[in-house]
């Protein structure tokens, strides 16, 4: 009954293509929304209060520097929304500084940009603000940290695996 009930609310008009992820800002009011495209962009929508409803405002659009689709885009908490990092189908985790016009660096690259190993979700350690997993096609989980950014990928590591016949397309703590 309630899937049933559910129809669309609004659509954000910005991307070329699908949108394949949104996150909610968790600090503060949760005002802040970012969304990530098969068009390589992220954009950063604020919630403004209107008459009737809330609507959504594009505030950021970023070129992500990614080849394919993002499928994975997060806020970096404690950045007060001026950073977040990104992970698509080129494999390629990245972090951006939203503030900076087009600024990202380019943490890893797993199948160097072959669409065989895509990165689908990134997820931060609960009450962590640099150190967050990002799960894989090749059903690795890899755990980053932005304090290491050495050209071995940013102290990347795989947490852990699931097999080769299991994608690992999402992840969650529990709070």
């Amino acid at each position: 009954h309630l899937v049933s009930a559910l129809s669309l609310h609004r659509k954000l008009k910005a991307h070329r293509g699908c949108v394949n992820t949104v996150a909610w800002h968790e600090e503060a009011d949760s005002s802040l929304l970012i969304s990530g495209s098969d068009d390589t962009f992220i954009h950063v929508w604020r919630a403004v209060a209107g008459s009737q409803q809330p609507r959504l405002k594009p505030t950021v659009s970023h070129l992500t520097g990614h080849s394919h689709n993002i499928f994975g885009a997060s806020f970096v908490p404690g950045s007060s929304a001026h950073c977040a990092v990104t992970c698509g189908a080129d494999g390629e985790v990245r972090h951006h500084d939203l503030v900076a016009s087009h600024s990202e660096l380019l943490l890893a690259c797993v199948g160097a940009g072959r669409r065989e190993n895509m990165a689908f979700k990134v997820t931060f350690l609960p009450g962590q603000r640099d150190a967050f997993v990002c799960t894989y096609q090749d059903g690795h989980v890899r755990l980053f940290d932005l304090r290491l950014r050495a050209s071995s990928g940013c102290g990347v590591q795989k947490v852990c695996s699931l097999g080769p016949a299991v994608l690992a397309t999402s992840l969650a703590f529990h709070p």
